[in-house]
């Protein structure tokens, strides 16, 4: 697994209720900017080349062809980090 797309395994032993004692693990995804641990809901996937946009006809097989990349050319970020690279690239 790439840098861009790592994840952690978290946990501990459940102290009280009904699994008390039981094992809980939950899966934790590293922004590949900031580096921090978020669950699943807390990241998403970002392309290493901009998809682009559809302004024109003429722009929707590149943008299709940078859509579907290879897994080797996506992230994963944070909402945070994501957000501002993707209003980055916007303002290029």
């Amino acid at each position: 697994m790439t840098d861009a797309c790592r994840v952690v395994e978290t946990g501990g032993v459940y102290q009280s209720g009904a699994k008390k004692g039981q094992v809980r693990t939950a899966k934790r995804w590293a922004c590949a900017h900031c580096d921090a641990l978020f669950a699943a809901t807390g990241v998403e996937v970002d392309h290493l080349v901009p998809a682009g946009s559809l302004r024109s006809d003429e722009d929707l097989v590149p943008f299709v062809n940078r859509l579907f990349c290879a897994k080797d050319g996506l992230q994963v970020l944070c909402k945070s980090c994501h957000k501002t690279k993707t209003q980055l690239e916007k303002n290029k």
